[in-house]
């Protein structure tokens, strides 16, 4: 009887975008390449990069959010005293007819 033929393993580096022999060797070799090892750095410090940015971003919203929220909070104040002054007016106007 006849076997089927099967390929070896194979392994996908995602730094490099590229496959190889998936024995340990082979492995090894690609990781300890001078290419591998700029991909890795390169992907590393855009990582941190975008992480920075983020962060940037996210204290810069939270900074808006926070001016938006103070001036809020001021109008109803402001609002709320006004209101009080003229609603003891209306109520003084009412009472004296």
């Amino acid at each position: 009887m006849t076997e089927f033929w099967k390929s070896g393993e194979r392994h996908f580096c995602t730094f490099c975008k590229c496959w190889l022999a998936g024995n340990k060797i082979s492995i090894d070799l690609h990781e300890s390449g001078n290419h591998h090892k700029s991909n890795v750095k390169a992907k590393l410090d855009l990582l941190r990069k975008n992480s920075l940015e983020k962060e940037r971003q996210d204290k810069q919203l939270s900074q808006t959010l926070g001016k938006m929220e103070r001036a809020a909070n001021e109008s109803f104040r402001r609002d709320m005293a006004s209101t009080t002054i003229n609603g003891s007016n209306y109520n003084q106007a009412n009472n004296s007819t």
